[in-house]
This record gives structure tokens, C-alpha cells and sequence, in this order.
């Protein structure tokens, strides 16, 4: 299993460069050099965008930007939504971990009819029964 072990190295360096990233940002440029309000917020903005690896898009109107409360407020928007989807995907993998293969059927989005559902019209008449014993 080394292509496992491999990719969870990569994570660990990956995590720890962040963390270190992160170190240096808060120590020497939002500690020492940011004592106006604007300066860390700018100084955030862009560690936070960093830290998350926003998009080229994201980033290009981070640096359009005048205004500093806006700026964090764009980054905190967009973190947000990364966090959401990492949430939902973590929540989803323990939905499935947790269940039979044979239950591992979910899908997002609209729920589709079934193919027998399209030939039922208006005026027809559809018979149906619950089965106690299944449920359904």
C-alpha cells in the first residue's frame, strides 16, 4: 500500500507547510507590522486566500479592492463555502463508511422517478401496497 502511505506524506508536508506559512504570516506580518486595523485586515485577506488556495478569480478582486472590510468579507464569504463543501463531503463519507455497499446508493441533487413513473397519465389508475415486512 505505498501509493496510500505516499499521498498521506504528502498531505502531512502539505499541512505542515501551511501551518508554517500560516506561523510566519501571524508572527511577522499581522503581529509586528499591523497595528492599523486596515493593515491586518488586508494582511488577513490575503492569509486567509493563501491559506486556503482561492482561485485566480478571488484573488484578482482581492487586489482590485480599496476597501478593507469588504476584502474580508469576500474571503470570509469564500472560505465559507469551502468549509461547507468540506463539511458536507466528510459528512457524506461518514454517512457511507458507516453502511453496506448495497446501501451506498446516495446521490445529490433532484430526486429522479423511477423509469415506470414516465407511463402513468392523468386519468390512470395506479394500485400500490406497503409491505410491513420491508417498508415500503
Amino acid at each position: 500500500d505505498f501509493g496510500h502511505n505516499a499521498g498521506l506524506n504528502a498531505q502531512h508536508m502539505a499541512a505542515e507547510e501551511e501551518a508554517a506559512v500560516f506561523e510566519v504570516f501571524r508572527q511577522y506580518l499581522v503581529d509586528e507590522l499591523c497595528y492599523d486595523p486596515q493593515k491586518r485586515y488586508f494582511a488577513l485577506s490575503f492569509m486567509a486566500a493563501e491559506m486556503t488556495n482561492l482561485g485566480n478569480d478571488i484573488r484578482r478582486k482581492l487586489l482590485q479592492m480599496t476597501n478593507t472590510v469588504e476584502r474580508l468579507r469576500l474571503v470570509t464569504a469564500s472560505v465559507e463555502e469551502i468549509v461547507a463543501m468540506s463539511r458536507a463531503r466528510k459528512l457524506a463519507n461518514a454517512i457511507t463508511d458507516q453502511q453496506d455497499d448495497d446501501e451506498r446508493e446516495l446521490k445529490v441533487g433532484q430526486p429522479e422517478l423511477p423509469p415506470w413513473a414516465k407511463s402513468i397519465r392523468k386519468g390512470m389508475v395506479v394500485e400500490y401496497y406497503w409491505n410491513e415486512e420491508f417498508e415500503w
